[in-house]
């Protein structure tokens, strides 16, 4: 907060509002401003406002229907209790997108063809409640890795601003190849991991233990406290959990 404050009288307006610069640095500054702002041509601004609502309205539909679809995608895996399957099925609709883009340039399919992409987001909605929902407990541990998949996945921002340069273009074939690559692994590693969870809820099938579900006395006692319940029923409970895969 100290900064912020300090920051309102040190940080310049304009050069010609900054009493710390000297006449010729102020000077300066103004002439660069005026370079970076470039000459004006003339221009139809009724054409170009046109244009602008027209390409304003075109991008909505894919993304409304991207909304539809995540609504519709999220609900079903919950009355399911299924996962995978909604994961892979927008990333596979996704990769379908991908491939229509990467093949031809006709305008209607490149179009349709980002429908296909935005609907994808609606596996990535899910499998974040299924990575909280697969770490029940303990609450700290949940937090951690929720936090560092949160982390790891804001990597593909960061490499999505390389992977588009302007000599791949018009087609951007290569740019939509690594886009299916990525996808292709995403969808290996959910697999990989539903089979592990099959195999944890096996183990709790033939009583066995698995890390992060032992009882706590404390731990059931807190939780019965909350519900109002006995802490033979979170007990219970507990015994009838099995992991969403």
């Amino acid at each position: 907060m100290a900064v912020t404050v300090v920051a309102i009288f040190i940080l310049p307006d304009f050069p010609s509002t900054t009493s710390w610069l000297s006449p010729m640095e102020r000077c300066l500054a103004e002439v660069r401003m005026a370079e970076d702002a470039g000459g004006e041509v003339d221009r139809d601004t009724k054409e170009e406002a046109r244009a602008r609502t027209i390409l304003l309205l075109l991008c909505a539909p894919p993304w409304a229907f991207a909304t539809i679809v995540a609504f519709i995608n999220a609900r079903h895996a919950d009355k399911t209790d299924e996962r995978f399957w909604h994961i892979a099925g927008p990333l596979i609709g996704g990769i379908v997108g991908f491939v229509i883009a990467e093949a031809t340039m006709h305008i209607a399919s490149r179009y349709i063809a980002l429908f296909l992409m935005a609907q994808s987001y609606a596996g990535f909605i899910v499998f974040f409640s299924w990575c909280s929902n697969s770490l029940p407990r303990p609450p700290s541990k949940r937090a951690v890795t929720l936090a560092l998949i949160n982390a790891f996945s804001q990597l593909g921002n960061i490499a999505g601003s390389y992977i588009w340069p302007t000599q791949w273009g018009a087609t951007y074939r290569k740019s939509y190849a690594i886009c299916i690559a990525c996808f292709v692994c995403a969808i290996v590693m959910c697999f990989a991991f539903r089979q592990h969870l099959i195999s944890l809820n096996q183990r709790l099938d033939n009583g066995e233990e698995v890390e992060g579900m032992q009882e706590r006395r404390d731990a059931m006692e807190e939780a019965a406290e909350l519900e109002g319940v006995t802490v033979e029923e979170i007990r219970q409970r507990r015994k009838g959990f099995r992991f969403a895969y």
